[in-house]
């Protein structure tokens, strides 16, 4: 026998407004940094994470910030490779 079912209704603007909550914010930044600390520097890479709020959530971007970290994503896929740091 199958159970009853149980409907869930969304307000969006709370939705809207925990995506945008500060400790939403502050995890995303966390994540973002730990990815970071997990690229490699071996060859002159930098990279850069941006957090910021958009227009329905807060974002966080995990970039490459010289010419060498563009190698080293290209040719190691080194930003893919880091992103279970961010779990």
């Amino acid at each position: 026998m199958v159970g009853a079912v149980t409907k869930i209704r969304m307000n969006p603007a709370g939705v809207v407004a925990l995506l945008k909550s500060p400790g939403v914010q502050a995890d995303l930044t966390r994540r973002g940094h730990a990815i970071e600390a997990g690229l490699p520097r071996d060859n002159g890479e930098e990279w850069a994470v941006d957090s910021f709020l958009g227009y329905d959530r807060a974002q966080t971007v995990v970039r490459t910030a010289n010419h060498a970290a563009r190698l080293a994503s290209a040719e190691n896929n080194a930003l893919m490779r880091a992103l279970d740091r961010g779990r």
